[in-house]
């Protein structure tokens, strides 16, 4: 994290760090202003060449403004003095300088590859951005001008146009990256790449009124604003502040107001006071934007005061940069565009409604936290301006870190860069201006234990305003080294004493590796990675969200969708600083695809107790069950089975499951639709036969069906059938027949399914006169059947 500490107002200390980025802009020394350069503003219908000319002003005449009668002009101190006498003036001041309000967080730019899939941004979660659905509008038709250093080509954004107001620039191109990192986070495209902005759909102008170093003046933040008047825009977005009020500038804001544009720029990056809030957000038709913590609290940089309106999110916000990459940066410029995303989207719901309305809408539902002050109406809440939900976002993360420092009015602003272990870091600064000169520096690097890793004496002449040393110091950072804030301590000699200072870089972690190689079932994946010296905890982002926080260095991710493929990264997080530390390379991982369920089972070979089930294989399949009525009948590794024991005449509800092998314990896997198979009718009882006959009976007998109940016989006469139910034994007579007559005789099991097919024998009675055809006779104590021999 870039930490701003320890200012001195005549100092500038840059830490270049080898390997490692420290900053996409020069160093803050603002906007180089002549002191001599006027804005003069004359009353309605004053002629300003006219007055110029009878005044004698010999200096340089620049520019007239469009929308108000004020020219640029160059002026000596007399010169000024004779047009403040002038009745047609309405007002002489100093073309102020303005300058972004940024400080660069702790990473590396990244680019597409780099960064996997697309990214929410942790801000849009905040504001409720996250929860817009495809059929809600998300900025369409909304014109934004970002007046900022331009906004350079980047594959995340579509730019509709832009102008520039920079002298000797004819392009809106951005050469910071300041003005592309605003409009990524107001715009960033949809597009399964990058990040995410908040009104994706929104129209972005670049409106250059900030040089290459982030610096400009009042009169191209006017020119810039009368642009945005006449070119029809909405919304106007200024990640900048200036310190002094300006008749001018004001003048013009209140013309893009009365023109119904919604003006949004930065509190200030001055931290808390009575009112350190700057222009120009101090003015009332401005909404000015102060910057909170993933804690939803007020970043220690952001600027309070009477005329703070809103907060958003300012703190480690990842947006494009230039060169088509992304950077993470901080301020209350990061502020100002979730504000104006927010007033993009909501706006295009209703494109009848005033910019005031909108801006109305998002004070009413804005998240209160604290006093008006410190927080003006609260932490911008779109989900809630939308209709979407109805109670406050919490937190994005309670446990979240803020290490950012107020600028101090008028000081050399100190670039401080977090350092890797391992790396050389080169340690220069700019002489003081306290003394034309000096004879030797002391440089000094003390660990966090005020133990000196590294320094050196040097002797010569030091000239104020020189780079010192040059070339820069080195020192070769060690793995050994503990985590912490070190101590760059530079002494000035000359011949009446010293002029001390110092400033602070804090030592992060490595990034650990995460390994390519991972498991996965159907719903979650498992990984891990090599553990870093000194850190105790590790968070898990997927997809660019915090997805979990733990001291080991492996991690089950569950609870995923089938066949979705997660980026996943790990962050060492550091000791001292729970919200910075170092991301580990993006890794896709993938879940195995959704078990696909069988077809419907075939069923052949039916018979009264059995049948065979055959199934489609599923691919990724080991196991399927059998489940008969719904109830598990066995386990096969084929697709075959032969089911038995049924009922027969009875309809079966049969599926078959396939099994997760991922996790064959639970009850997961994959049903097929069912099939219906009936079994079929039990066959008659076997061995049915008559045993003795005679002129008016019958007698007959079966052997014993398995499960039968009883049995039912069915006698016919030829045109009658007599029916004798529920017999319980393999045999039974039928009596008072008629002599000589023929009978076709049934025999039906009974059993828990139903009644069985019948077995069938055809038996004639005898005849009158005639010997039975069969006598039972005993033989040696045996009975046997015999038949009278007819002649």
């Amino acid at each position: 994290m870039i930490k701003l500490i320890n200012r001195s107002l005549s100092v500038f200390l840059l830490l270049i760090i080898i390997f490692y980025f420290i900053s996409p802009e020069t160093p803050v020394s603002y906007a180089k202003n002549s002191a001599d350069e006027y804005l003069v503003g004359m009353k309605k219908d004053a002629d300003v060449q006219s007055i110029l000319s009878a005044k004698k002003v010999k200096k340089k005449f620049k520019k007239k403004m469009k929308k108000q009668n004020t020219v640029i002009v160059e002026l000596d101190e007399e010169e000024v003095k004779l047009l403040q006498k002038d009745s047609n003036v309405a007002f002489i001041e100093k073309n102020e300088s303005v300058s972004i309000q940024t400080t660069i967080s702790s990473q590396d730019t990244m680019d597409n590859t780099s960064m996997g899939s697309e990214v929410t941004p942790w801000g849009n979660v905040a504001i409720g951005a996250n929860m817009l659905e495809e059929n809600i509008k998300q900025g369409n038709g909304i014109k934004v001008a970002v007046l900022d250093t331009g906004i350079a080509s980047h594959p995340d954004l579509r730019i509709s146009g832009g102008v520039s107001f920079v002298e000797g620039s004819t392009s809106y191109s951005d050469e910071n990256g300041h003005g592309t990192h605003v409009a990524g986070i107001i715009s960033a495209q949809h597009n399964k790449e990058g990040i995410v902005g908040v009104a994706t759909r929104a129209d972005l102008y670049g409106i250059k009124v900030l040089n290459a170093a982030g610096n400009g003046t009042y009169a191209q933040v006017i020119q810039g604003i009368e642009w945005a008047i006449d070119n029809h825009m909405n919304i106007i977005s200024m990640s900048f502040t200036g310190a002094a009020d300006s008749e001018a500038l004001h003048q013009v804001i209140k013309q893009a107001s009365q023109a119904g544009i919604i003006l949004i720029a930065s509190a200030g990056n001055l931290g808390s006071g009575v009112e350190t809030e700057m222009y120009p957000a101090r003015y009332p038709e401005v909404v000015s934007v102060g910057a909170t913590t993933q804690k939803n609290v007020r970043a220690n940089l952001s600027s309070t005061g009477n005329e703070l309106d809103i907060m958003a999110p300012g703190i480690d916000i990842y947006s494009t940069y230039k060169n088509g990459s992304y950077l993470q940066m901080s301020g209350t410029s990061m502020a100002v565009p979730y504000v104006t995303g927010a007033a993009a989207v909501l706006w295009s719901q209703d494109t009848s409604k005033s910019g005031q309305e909108i801006v109305n809408n998002l004070y009413s539902n804005s998240t209160p936290l604290g006093s008006p002050h410190d927080y003006g109406h609260g932490l911008v809440n779109l989900a809630k301006s939308l209709g979407l939900i109805n109670s406050d976002i919490p937190a994005y993360d309670l446990g979240a870190y803020d290490s950012t420092q107020p600028e101090v009015p008028g000081g050399s602003e100190v670039q401080i860069s977090a350092v890797t272990r391992g790396q050389l870091v080169l340690v220069s600064t700019t002489a003081p201006s306290t003394k034309s000169s000096y004879t030797k520096v002391d440089i000094g690097i003390d660990s966090p234990s005020s133990t000196r890793v590294c320094g050196t004496t040097l002797t010569g002449t030091f000239n104020a305003g020189s780079t010192v040393p040059s070339p820069a110091y080195s020192c070769s950072s060690s793995y050994s080294w503990p985590l912490g804030t070190y101590t760059v301590k530079f002494t000035f000699y000359y011949s009446g004493g010293t002029v001390p200072f110092q400033s602070s870089f804090t030592l992060t972690p490595e990034a650990p590796s995460l390994s390519t190689s991972y498991t996965s079932t159907r719903t979650s994946v498992n990984f891990s990675w090599n553990s870093v010296s000194g850190v105790t905890s590790y968070k898990i982002i997927k997809n660019g969200a915090l997805e979990a926080q733990t001291s080991s260095t492996s991690y089950m991710m569950s609870a995923l969708s089938p066949g979705s493929t997660y980026n996943v990264q790990v962050k060492a997080v550091d000791p001292s600083d729970s919200n910075s530390g170092a991301y580990s390379n993006t890794v896709p991982m993938t879940t195995k695809p959704a078990l696909i369920a069988p077809n419907a089972p075939q069923i052949s070979n039916i018979t009264a107790n059995s049948f065979i089930a055959t199934w489609n294989a599923v691919p990724d399949v080991d196991q399927y069950k059998i489940l008969i009525n719904g109830a598990l009948y066995s386990s096969y590794s084929s697709t075959i089975a032969t089911i038995t024991g049924l009922n027969s005449n009875t309809t079966y509800n049969v599926q078959v499951k396939a099994v997760d092998k991922y996790d064959p314990t639970s009850t997961s896997g994959a049903t097929s639709a069912p099939a219906y198979p009936t079994t079929l009718q039990a066959p008659g009882p076997a061995d049915f036969t008559a045993t003795f006959v005679t002129s008016t009976t019958i007698k007959v007998s079966w052997s014993p069906y398995p499960g039968a109940l009883s049995y039912n016989l069915v006698v016919n006469d030829g045109s009658v059938n007599t029916t004798y139910s529920s017999i319980q034994n393999t045999y039974t007579t039928v009596s008072s027949l008629t002599m000589g007559k023929t009978y076709t005789i049934k025999v039906y099991s009974n059993n828990a399914s139903g009644t069985s097919l019948p077995s069938q024998l055809t038996v004639t009675t005898d005849g009158a006169g005639t010997l039975p055809m069969t006598i039972i006779l005993i033989v040696d104590g045996q009975a046997v059947n015999a038949h009278p021999y007819k002649g």
